[in-house]
């Protein structure tokens, strides 16, 4: 059990500080549009992260309320 939530752990650390697509789009676009670019994409990535955020909120939201006995 406890080598299980070690293995865990340490699979967990190792994708939260793997850069993913979003850091990837950014780096490109800022070393290919120089800074402003680079801040106009990250505007942009975290616009679209905060609709998914509405978005699932809503979803949990509605389940919440559809499961209530």
């Amino acid at each position: 059990m406890i080598t299980d939530l070690g293995a865990f752990l340490a699979l967990s650390a190792l994708l939260a500080i793997i850069p993913g697509p979003d850091t990837a789009v950014t780096v490109r676009s800022a070393l290919v549009g120089g800074r402003r670019a680079g801040l106009v994409t990250i505007l942009g990535v975290a616009a679209g992260l905060a609709v998914w955020t509405l978005a699932t909120a809503g979803g949990v939201a509605a389940l919440i309320e559809a499961s209530e006995p």
